[in-house]
């Protein structure tokens, strides 16, 4: 393998990687598992990094790119429905607690 290939390769498998590393990072801070549907996505990215090293350059690069498209498309997906169910649990818990706030207050008027 060349050292330009070797290059390429580190640079895509960062590029892949990386989101699929902050994620786990995002939802422990948010503490929001829903945050980690994405990582459904990783044996696809493991799959996508082994036939980009294994790709001979030609046009064969065309398909593994629209691969990597179609995998950017899912995780912006799925991250989007982890936000978004994460922080409808959180609406629905906030507004039980109110709830309970306000059941509280009325019992001492």
């Amino acid at each position: 393998m060349s050292l330009a290939k070797a290059a390429h390769g580190d640079l895509y498998s960062a590029l892949l990687l990386g989101p699929f590393l902050i994620v786990p990072c995002d939802g422990c801070v948010r503490e929001a598992l829903t945050l980690l549907l994405p990582l459904l996505l990783l044996p696809i990215v493991f799959r996508l990094l082994r036939d980009f090293l294994r790709c001979p350059p030609g046009s064969a690069f065309t398909q593994i790119l629209f691969q990597t498209f179609r995998l950017e498309l899912w995780f912006a997906v799925l991250l989007s429905v982890g936000a978004g169910a994460g922080e409808n649990a959180a609406l629905i818990g906030e507004a039980e607690h109110l709830d309970g706030y306000s059941k509280t207050a009325s019992y001492w008027h």
